[in-house]
């Protein structure tokens, strides 16, 4: 790239020689740009079913087990069961919370004062 009057304010012009030449090339007013990461290569992809229900297989050696799908299924809702768990400590007034039972309490009785007003 070439430095041109529009590009760059005098002062770089001057430094880099581009006001006796405007056709000069000024490798430093160019941006190098530097990514944080490599780019993707598939491997966080999910697996196929097939491939994942292999992994719960009783006997390691075999290709096949019928009943892996078992192993694969209470994976998968002990997982649910975890999220919902984290879920639920997070509500601000769950029902499983001490404190948010005290705080539904308060607003039914407050409701009942406001409706016999």
């Amino acid at each position: 790239m070439f430095c041109s009057l529009r590009q760059a304010p005098t002062a770089t012009l001057r430094r880099c020689g581009a006001l006796e030449s405007l056709r000069q090339p000024c490798s430093h007013l160019l941006q190098t740009r530097f990514f944080a990461r490599e780019l993707e290569d598939g491997s966080r992809g999910k697996k196929p079913l097939a491939e994942r229900l292999l992994e719960y297989r009783a006997d390691q050696d075999r290709l096949r087990d019928g009943w892996a799908w078992v192993g694969y299924w209470e994976k998968s809702c002990e997982k649910t069961l975890r999220h919902a768990k984290k879920l639920r400590r997070k509500l601000q007034y769950s029902s499983a919370d001490p404190a948010g039972r005290a705080k539904r309490e308060q607003q039914q009785a407050y409701w009942a004062r406001e409706s016999s007003r």
